[in-house]
């Protein structure tokens, strides 16, 4: 999957996951459900059993999506609404506002053709 911030063990983990997803499980029942569940299970004991792992947050990933969410909602003046929906001060709306702006290369929008 390599998706960027994403931590290299929870990647896997996807990975290993969505493989075992593709291979045959459409809509399932509640026993069907616990028999995937303990395949994932499995694999996990198969691939990591018997070593001491950290299993991370994936801050960076979760702040990631929330940031662009965020972005997306923007509408130039919710800047509060924003700041109690995300449980963020209005400052740190501000900051998250202007990152996302350079991240994405330009504080102002682009139009076609121009």
């Amino acid at each position: 999957m390599d998706t960027p911030y994403y931590a290299e063990l929870l990647d896997g983990v996807a990975a290993r996951v969505a493989g075992m997803a593709r291979s045959g499980l459409p809509a399932v029942n509640d026993e069907e459900a616990r028999e995937f569940g303990r395949r994932v299970a499995d694999m996990l004991a198969e691939d990591w059993g018997g070593s001491s792992i950290y299993i991370p947050k994936n801050l960076a990933a979760r702040f990631r999506k929330r940031d662009t969410t965020l972005y997306r909602e923007f509408t130039g003046n919710n800047i509060a609404e924003l700041a109690q929906k995300y449980g963020l001060t209005q400052q740190r709306v501000y900051a998250i506002l202007k990152a996302e702006r350079a991240r994405r290369g330009s504080g102002q929008l682009r139009f076609p053709g121009l």
